[in-house]
């Protein structure tokens, strides 16, 4: 993952920032959030302040412009350092950190990445887009990714579609789009049931339905089902997972 790759160039340099030998990782959610919460009462700030500290961190564009949102950051490192850990966006922000600041330690790692092939690119973050563009440095000819704007779920975690949208102007004049043309997933009625809903709200595709083909045949229509609440769907849904086929817990 790119989080194991940003852990082992940070633990590969770990002197460079200053981490103990043998650093942990953070890995949960709920702790991290109480972690940033006392950061902002030790500098006199209020627990909700850190909310908006934990969602600049997930997109991973950090700079340090003196905000309160910055001051807690700092606070909130200082105390995992303390302690030897580093939290699972420090994974990618800290390797990108040493490979921007030593250039021999940059060019090593663009050698170890002849080629680079970067899977669900429509979850990226700034963070995870940065690290791309240091590896593939002067040869983004050799940089494959693939994704899809319209799957983009991650918003919660950092990860944006814009970086997957503007990937020809990040990598122009290099840069090419190819469309896959063939749907294997799912027959004809259910995809174009579902991107007409996200060409609805997202836009940006017209004309590309017409180039689809499809192996799958299916009469099966599409239900439009309504829910009061959220939870009723849930079970709504569960019913019918268990309906269609066995547990395999």
């Amino acid at each position: 993952t790119m989080h194991k790759l940003g852990n082992r160039i940070t633990k590969d340099n770990r002197t460079k920032l200053d981490l103990a030998s043998g650093f942990n990782v953070l890995s949960s959610v709920y702790l991290r959030k109480i972690l940033m919460q006392d950061s902002a009462q030790i500098i006199g700030a209020k627990r909700k302040d850190a909310d908006e500290t934990i969602q600049c961190k997930q997109n991973g564009n950090c700079n340090d412009d003196g905000s309160l949102k910055c001051k807690i950051c700092n606070e909130y490192s200082k105390l995992l350092r303390k302690f030897g850990y580093i939290d699972h966006d420090d994974q990618v922000l800290l390797a990108c950190k040493v490979l921007k600041e030593n250039s021999d330690i940059l060019a090593k790692e663009q050698e170890k990445a002849t080629f680079l092939l970067v899977d669900e690119y429509q979850d990226i973050n700034y963070a995870q887009w940065e690290l791309i563009k240091l590896l593939s440095g002067d040869k983004p000819k050799n940089l494959f990714v693939v994704g899809d704007d319209y799957q983009s779920i991650y918003g919660f975690r950092g990860g944006h579609p814009k970086y997957i949208k503007n990937f020809q102007k990040d990598y122009a004049p290099d840069g090419i789009v190819r469309h896959l043309t063939i749907s294997r997933r799912c027959p004809e009625n259910i995809f174009k049931g579902a991107f007409c809903m996200a060409q609805k709200y997202n836009g940006g595709y017209d004309g590309l339905l017409n180039e689809i083909k499809f192996t799958e045949d299916s009469i099966i229509l599409i239900k439009i089902c309504n829910f009061d609440h959220q939870n009723v769907e849930a079970d709504f849904i569960a019913r019918k997972i268990r309906d269609i086929g066995p547990s395999y817990e």
